[in-house]
C-alpha cells in the first residue's frame, strides 16, 4: 500500500514538475490540491470515440486505421496517452483514467490488438510507435488540445512504444512515464516463450518443443495466433 502511495505522489510530482509553468495560465494552482474539484473531474465523465490513420511501416507506403477513447476535462492542464501492453487495448488502458483527473486521457488499440485488428501483425513495439504518432497528430490537431502539453503514460509494450515514437519524433511529448519497458523484443518474448512452454506432469517438468520455431517467425499473422494463446492460458 505504501509502494503505491509513492507511486502516485512520484506521478503528481512528475506531472507538476513538467508543466507548473503553463498551468497557471489555465487554472488556479489552488486548486490542484481542491479534493472538491478532482471528484467532480472524475464524476463527470464522457467518452469520445474517434478513429485515427497510422502508417503501416517506416516506409510510410500505406496506412491503416486505429480506434481511440478521449476523456476531456474542464480546464485540463494537457492529455495523457495511455499505451497499452501487449494483449491488453484501449478499454483496459482508460481504466486508468482515474490516476489524472485534471488532465484529458487518451487511450488507443495499438495494431493487432482490440477492434479492427484483421489482417494486422503486432511487431510488439517497434512498428507501433506509429501508432503513437498517430494518435498524438489527432491530439495536437483538435482545437482544445492543441498547445498544451502531451504525456506519455505507457506500460510494458506501450513504453516501449512510446520510447521508439520520442526517438523518432522528439517534439511529441513534454514528459513520458514508463512503467516496465524491455530490452528489446526478441529478449522478452524469449523469456516470455521460456516460462509459457513449460509443463509439469507427475512432478517433472517438460519443455515443450517449438519454441525457436515461434521466435523465428513471431512477425506472422499465424504464428502469432499461437503466440497469443499461450500467453493468454497464463
Amino acid at each position: 500500500m505504501i509502494k503505491k502511495i509513492y507511486f502516485f505522489i512520484l506521478i503528481h510530482c512528475l506531472l507538476l514538475a513538467t508543466m507548473i509553468r503553463p498551468c497557471t495560465t489555465l487554472i488556479d494552482l489552488q486548486e490542484l490540491y481542491n479534493l472538491n474539484v478532482v471528484k467532480q473531474q472524475v464524476k463527470n465523465i464522457q467518452f469520445e470515440d474517434f478513429v485515427f490513420e497510422v502508417f503501416a511501416d517506416e516506409t510510410k507506403a500505406s496506412t491503416f486505421k486505429r480506434r481511440g477513447l478521449l476523456v476531456r476535462r474542464q480546464m485540463p492542464l494537457g492529455t495523457v496517452v495511455i499505451c497499452h501492453g501487449y494483449l491488453g487495448s484501449k478499454r483496459d488502458a482508460m481504466a486508468l483514467k482515474q490516476l489524472f483527473p485534471l488532465h484529458n486521457v487518451v487511450s488507443f488499440d495499438f495494431r493487432a490488438h482490440g477492434e479492427d485488428r484483421d489482417g494486422q501483425v503486432s511487431t510488439i513495439g517497434r512498428d507501433e510507435a506509429y501508432d503513437v504518432m498517430g494518435v498524438v497528430n489527432v491530439i495536437k490537431s483538435d482545437p482544445q488540445m492543441a498547445g498544451k502539453p502531451v504525456i506519455a503514460f505507457g506500460y510494458s509494450m506501450g513504453a516501449v512504444s512510446a520510447i521508439q515514437a520520442q526517438s523518432l519524433d522528439g517534439t511529441l511529448f513534454d514528459a513520458m512515464i514508463l512503467d516496465c519497458p524491455f530490452d528489446s523484443t526478441d529478449n522478452a518474448m524469449s523469456r516470455g516463450l521460456e516460462e509459457k512452454m513449460k509443463i509439469t506432469l507427475f512432478g517433472k517438468t517438460f519443455t515443450i518443443p517449438g519454441k525457436q520455431f515461434l521466435l523465428n517467425h513471431m512477425y506472422d499473422e499465424s504464428t502469432q495466433a499461437i503466440t497469443n494463446f499461450l500467453f493468454q492460458m497464463i
